[in-house]
């Protein structure tokens, strides 16, 4: 893997070349988070493969068979599970307008200065003694320097299998939007908005519907994009704003807007 400062060079010219997409993907929650199905701070307090502790990522699969190939490699390496699943929930997700790199595209990989074989190391064996593995390098200056949203990655538990891993905090300052597909509303419907444009958003939300709203804090103003990179640093968790809704029609959870640590409370 390039250095850091290499790396953001390389970064900025390929965002700059790279189109806001649409994503389906899948994930796995254990029933203890069903409430909160698309936080990330999970990520941030153990570490990941493309996020360092501190850092915040919410990892999801391409496939169906290649969440399950996740899910069954930590049954199987979990002693406590031995090969057993917890009780989970199963969520299709919905990403829109997602800047993503794809790490399966051999030429990315050799402007990165890495490969195949780095991409799906043990980083937990690197973590696990102190150091930082290249792949969490290369989300740490990925979402200090706030460019691409997600990256593609080939799974290590499933032959041709992909995983989409979406940095949320550089999603949410893009203003990006993650919905749970929920046809059947079994899901109360809990709304997320970008922090430059949360109280107009809340206000509108507030005045076209019936649905009672979830009282919060007064919250410190936004951080500019410098700030946001010096708070990820020393894993701040941003404040949000949000609003409860029951929708029958579009029957969705949807998530806009920085802080990962939720609490809601309907009024």
């Amino acid at each position: 893997m390039n250095p850091d400062k290499q790396l953001v060079k390389v970064l900025k010219k390929m965002l700059a070349r790279t189109t806001p997409q649409n994503y389906r993907s899948f994930r796995s929650t254990n029933l203890k988070y069903v409430t909160n199905p698309l936080s990330a701070l999970g990520s941030a307090l153990a570490g990941g493969r493309f996020n360092p502790k501190g850092f915040e990522a919410l990892y999801t699969s391409l496939e169906i068979e290649t969440m399950i190939a996740e899910m069954q490699h930590y049954a199987n390496t979990d002693p406590r599970l031995a090969g057993r699943f917890r009780p989970s929930s199963i969520l299709t997700l919905e990403a829109t307008g997602l800047k993503v790199l794809d790490l399966s595209n051999s030429e990315i990989q050799s402007a990165l200065g890495t490969n195949t074989q780095e991409l799906s190391g043990n980083f937990i064996r690197i973590q696990n003694r102190g150091l930082e593995s290249p792949t969490q390098t290369l989300g740490r200056v990925n979402i200090e320097h706030l460019l691409f949203d997600a990256v593609i990655a080939e799974s290590a538990r499933q032959d041709n299998g992909k995983n989409l891993v979406i940095f949320t905090d550089v999603a949410d300052f893009h203003a990006c939007t993650v919905m749970v597909f929920d046809p059947e509303t079994y899901c109360q419907q809990f709304k997320f908005y970008p922090k430059q444009n949360c109280k107009s958003r809340a206000s509108n939300h507030i005045m076209n519907s019936s649905a009672p709203s979830v009282q919060h804090p007064a919250r410190k103003p936004a951080p500019d994009r410098n700030q946001l990179a010096h708070d990820r640093k020393r894993h701040l968790v941003g404040a949000f704003r949000a609003n409860v809704q029951t929708d029958g029609v579009s029957g969705a959870l949807e998530l806009r807007g920085r802080g990962r640590k939720t609490f809601l409370r309907q009024a």
